[in-house]
């Protein structure tokens, strides 16, 4: 079956038709088409057609190259903007159009449920949804836990904890005498994870400390802690619950200790895509490694400006390992591992990326962030804005003097009040922006104008107070958590009525209800 490819991709899909299974090289030639190379092969393939081919329209040439990468370990390194759920989503449908992969056997995981959800969405457009799986870490392991527990365990699956912080307080006040209060109990809780994400059991903790200094919360020894840690768990198996951490531990326990589980789960896992995974901790890369087992078809997407920042608990080392090792994909043999840049960004305008750039540029190094900031990690203009003078980056230091008592002004107070005169002035001054629908200059809008914080929960309202001080209008969303919310609780409620209908303190909360809320 005839087909064409765009000017410097030849050696890419060289590599491919010959690792694909019963394809067919035959000689090149080089034809002319309306000025543009083409490289024409003839070739035998299962299922290369337009329609594979329509799946790249779109892509510019880096995401193109990273779309059709489908064979061994790849990493794709894509800078803020640069397409990259777009072009991880064209790659898994593109590979599974040319028959590369089975969509039944084809995994992509990332880190939260929307980000899933948005993958999964963009497949179904692409006609891929319905076979291949878009998952978090949790799910898709929950999902394998529920399908195998039979198989391994005669009782039953342990539920998910709904609420492991009593569980914390509860062992807490067994084990110490110490003053239970919600900080010591969070801050407990807290160490807890970070102590199963860091694969760190109870019994090593204490020469973890000594070895790192590190000192457990709420004024406990380590060994004091270590019991409180062994309590939890006992109390959890005492519950049959689990928490969320347990999920992907006893996923990778039953991997490693059982060759059948290990068979039955990596048998749907032939072909794994892992998004933002700069943020891979070493209890989630523990099961990368236990999915995939001799299998080397992964492909890691991730940002390396985001590595620096820890988010999730992550360990950049993991990502900066493959990224300072893995040789470019032009540069690499057929089978090894490779990495490809997508650098340009297509969200924002020169101004940022140069200012961006320039602040990386000098502060980032190996010494501090662990990776050097060199041109292929600069970002490069993608985006087509109307050119302004009026345009610019600007970064403000605050130099705060040194108060004590009640003369002394909060960090977030002074912060606060400086953005919130900066935007008046912009509005005042009708500051030009680029309007989304005419694409023209126009004067600045309170609506217009989005404030990004660091920590919303302990910030907000601190510019809340300083907004409105100057006769400026804001919303903000809260930060309660899911659970907590009055639809999920009287749902949960209405879920342990139907478990046990005996039990009052559930009643009361439904009857306490109203009854127009429960009919939303």
């Amino acid at each position: 079956r005839d087909f064409c490819l765009s000017r410097g991709l030849g050696d890419v899909y060289k590599r491919q038709l010959k690792a694909n299974k019963g394809a067919t090289c035959h000689e090149f030639t080089v034809n002319r088409a309306d000025g543009v190379r083409l490289v024409t092969q003839s070739a035998t393939m299962e299922h290369m057609d337009a329609t594979a081919e329509a799946i790249l329209d779109g892509l510019d040439d880096a995401q193109r190259m990273a779309a059709t990468a489908v064979r061994g370990p790849v990493r794709i390194i894509a800078g803020a903007g640069a397409g990259k759920t777009r072009t991880v989503t064209r790659r898994i449908a593109y590979a599974c159009a040319t028959k590369a992969w089975d969509p039944r056997a084809t995994l992509a995981v990332t880190f939260s449920v929307k980000a899933a959800a948005e993958m999964r969405n963009r497949l179904s457009q692409l006609d891929v949804a319905s076979d291949v799986k878009a998952a978090t870490f949790h799910s898709a392991a929950l999902h394998q836990l529920r399908r195998i527990w039979p198989d391994v365990c005669e009782g039953p699956m342990p539920f998910i904890s709904r609420n492991p912080r009593e569980i914390v307080e509860h062992s807490l006040r067994r084990v110490t005498t110490q003053q239970v209060d919600d900080d010591t109990v969070r801050n407990l809780q807290a160490e807890i994870n970070w102590c199963k994400i860091s694969l760190i059991a109870p019994e090593d903790y204490e020469r973890v400390c000594a070895a790192i200094h590190h000192q457990p919360p709420a004024g406990l020894e380590p060994s004091q802690f270590v019991d409180v840690y062994k309590a939890y768990e006992t109390e959890k198996t005492n519950r049959n619950e689990i928490d969320f951490d347990d999920i992907l531990l006893i996923t990778c326990h039953l991997i490693e200790s059982d060759e059948d589980v290990a068979a039955s789960i990596r048998s749907g896992i032939t072909w794994l895509t892992v998004d933002e995974y700069q943020d891979v901790s070493p209890l989630q890369h523990r099961l990368l490694t236990r999915w995939l087992g001799d299998n080397r078809n992964i492909c890691v997407v991730g940002d390396d400006d985001q590595s620096i920042y820890r988010f999730r608990l992550a360990d950049p080392r993991i990502f900066l390992q493959h990224y300072n090792t893995w040789p470019p994909l032009e540069d690499a043999e057929e089978h090894d591992s490779a990495k490809l840049l997508l650098s340009r960004n297509f969200r924002s305008r020169k101004e940022v990326l140069d200012a961006t750039n320039f602040i990386f540029c000098n502060i980032l190094s190996e010494e501090m962030g662990e990776l050097d900031y060199g041109a292929d990690e600069m970002l490069r203009l993608g985006a087509n804005y109307v050119e302004s003078s009026a345009c610019g980056a600007e970064f403000h230091l605050l130099d705060l003097p040194t108060q004590t008592g009640e003369q002394r002004v909060r960090a977030s107070e002074a912060e606060a009040a400086f953005v919130a005169d900066y935007i008046s002035n912009m509005l005042t001054s009708e500051f030009p922006i680029q309007d989304d629908k005419t694409k023209e200059l126009r004067p600045v809008c309170e609506e217009d104008i989005v404030i990004l914080m660091r920590s919303p929960s302990t910030r907000l309202l601190d510019y809340r107070r300083a907004l409105e001080s100057r006769g400026l209008h804001c919303a903000a969303e809260s930060d309660g958590g899911f659970y907590e919310t009055m639809e999920v609780a009287v749902t949960f409620a209405l879920l342990e009525i139907l478990d046990n209908p005996r039990q009052d303190v559930p009643l009361i909360s439904c009857l306490l209800y109203t009854s127009d809320a429960a009919d939303e």
